[in-house]
């Protein structure tokens, strides 16, 4: 099911004229770091967001990691 609605809303991204992608790094309690991410467009004259894909992050974003 899930992979049924990302490829229906990559398609609404494609048939839009606009869009824009937001990405984002959230890390848990437990140290999981995930990048999430969002994409806005137009549909149908209104302005749509949806989360497009989160997946798990190998790395951190600390500047310790150097």
């Amino acid at each position: 099911m899930a992979e049924d609605i990302k490829k229906q809303v990559v398609e609404a991204v494609k048939e839009s004229t606009f869009y824009a992608i937001q990405l984002d790094e959230s890390t848990d309690i437990a140290q999981c770091c995930q990048l999430l991410v969002f994409v806005r467009y137009m549909q149908n004259e209104t302005i749509k967001d949806e989360l497009l894909f989160s997946t798990e992050l190998t790395t951190t974003t600390k500047a310790i990691d150097n």
